[in-house]
């Protein structure tokens, strides 16, 4: 009997320490907060699917940033959501909060009004990639925070995609900080902020490695709440790959490893741009081989200028056909040229900045190829307009194609401008030699008026005070429109926001 004893006795050792080990093997872990910036369909029985998802999925946060339906809100409260409502005041700048103060105001007082009788709301969002480094800014939504206080009991925020310090911080409760590089950005240990928005950079293959070392890095550091947007997860689920269980998984254990197909390499993809550039250089060159007038008036221009002048006004040269190429083709440059250095100088959401304050930078659904378009117009219209002014105010030009031809050719330097520009871009240069050509690009094309003017000065035997008349006022409109869009429109101020954001 107490043989029997004993060896039970041991066999119930044997089983405690057994299950000893299983729990200590396993590490104890907080589980890491989630939360969906969700945009909410309009069926509600997919309202009901999406959100039995997201609570299956172990979401704590719902972020959104419209006034939904009421419908919508009573669902909700039968969630355990937490509900974070983002008040569409994107991008603003200190003009914006100077000159549309009101509405400013009475767009937050409407949506605190409407979602305050809703248990479930938390928290409201302010603004979206504002001005924070300004003062002035600052200085101007004060009032704007003290006036809606008076409106809610609940904590105001605002969104940002740079972790500095600002003034901003101190009479807003909490930011949700957006990073910049999507699930590769990992380097969370050095931010600040316990909200982050991850956003996957557009056009990068999906790889859950990189969701793994996001979640491991939260949990080392100070488990912030990690927000997602809910039209990217719902993307790569229509893929079929298992997003919301990943995130499930990761949110409480950051060790959990997954076994996911080897990602296939997949060729770089070719660059239109390089490929529109060799276009242009094909067709100077072709125009070139096949036109020996148009091979000789470069010649002459470049190496005989005077003597090209003068031809050209004594109509010994006549190049109407080949006037017209080269307008079209320094059009097409100088649409490459608008696309190149925004491409360049603008992330993303730089971009959508600058569309949100000037839509007609996206008229075609927001795409950036909507540049090329807008630059190939500008530099259209302002040849022609310099080309009508020419025709019409200078001596001795008697003919449209001697406008077009002494304006236009002056731009030619502007095909290599515009190569050595591309080139640059490409192999990732210091961004100074890139703006230095961009800046003799744009002048290059303002000066060509000047060149022309000058050219013909000096073949005519009216008196300087003569082409004043002409110049003058010219100078006059031109500076005018660039101060109006510079200052005018609150240009720079909004670059400025645009190249903050990028």
């Amino acid at each position: 009997m107490q043989l029997d004893r004993i060896k039970y006795l041991k066999l119930f050792f044997i089983i405690l320490a057994g299950f000893f080990f299983i729990f200590s093997a396993r590490k104890s872990y907080a589980k890491n907060p989630v939360g969906i910036v969700w945009r909410p369909p309009n069926d509600l029985t997919e309202v009901h699917d999406e959100l039995d998802l997201f609570q299956k999925s172990g979401v704590d946060y719902l972020v959104i940033n419209k006034e939904v339906r009421p419908a919508v809100m009573d669902i909700l409260n039968n969630y355990p959501f937490h509900i974070y409502v983002s008040i569409p005041n994107r991008f603003l700048t200190t003009s914006d909060l100077q000159n549309h103060f009101k509405q400013i105001f009475e767009r937050c007082q409407n949506y605190i009004k409407y979602y305050d009788q809703y248990s479930t709301v938390d928290a409201y969002g302010l603004f979206e990639y504002g001005q924070i480094q300004s003062p002035y800014f600052v200085t101007l939504i004060q009032p704007l925070i003290s006036r809606l206080r008076k409106n809610t009991t609940h904590p105001f925020f605002y969104l940002s995609n740079r972790d500095i310090k600002s003034d901003v911080d101190q009479i807003l409760d909490f930011k949700i900080l957006r990073l910049n590089n999507g699930l590769s950005d990992t380097l969370i240990q050095n931010i600040s902020a316990t909200n982050i928005y991850v956003t996957e950079s557009n056009g990068k293959k999906f790889n859950v490695r990189n969701l793994e070392r996001l979640f491991k890095k939260a949990q080392e550091y100070h488990n912030p709440t990690l927000f997602f947007s809910s039209d990217w997860l719902f993307s790569l689920y229509e893929r079929h790959i298992q997003i919301f269980d990943y995130i499930e998984a990761l949110s409480h254990n950051p060790n959990s490893l997954f076994s996911t197909k080897v990602l296939s390499k997949t060729a770089p993809a070719s660059n239109w741009l390089v490929i529109l550039l060799l276009l242009v250089w094909c067709i100077t060159a072709v125009h070139y081989a096949f036109e020996p007038t148009y091979r000789k008036s470069i010649q002459r221009f470049f190496y005989n200028h005077n003597f090209f002048v003068n031809d050209v006004i004594e109509r010994h040269t006549r190049l109407s056909t080949s006037g017209l190429i080269v307008l079209l083709v320094q059009s097409l440059i100088g649409g490459m040229f608008f696309y190149a250095i925004a491409q360049y100088s603008f992330s993303q959401l730089g971009y959508e900045a600058l569309v949100n304050h000037y839509p007609f930078l996206g008229f075609l659904a927001g795409h950036r190829i909507s540049l090329l378009f807008i630059g190939f117009a500008s530099v259209l219209i302002y040849n022609l307009i310099c080309i009508t002014w020419l025709y019409f105010g200078i001596y001795g030009i008697n003919y449209y194609s001697q406008a077009v031809t002494l304006q236009a050719w002056t731009q030619h330097i502007n095909v290599i401008n515009l190569s050595i520009i591309i080139t640059l871009i490409m192999s990732h240069s210091p961004a100074i030699p890139i703006y230095f050509f961009s800046l003799v690009f744009i002048l290059n094309i303002l000066l060509s008026f000047y060149t022309t003017v000058f050219d013909t000065i000096k073949l005519t035997d009216k008196p300087y005070l003569q082409h004043l008349y002409t110049t003058l006022p010219y100078t006059i409109t031109l500076i005018g429109m660039m101060v109006w869009i510079l200052i005018g429109t609150h240009f720079i101020q909004v670059c400025m926001l645009a190249l903050s954001l990028s």
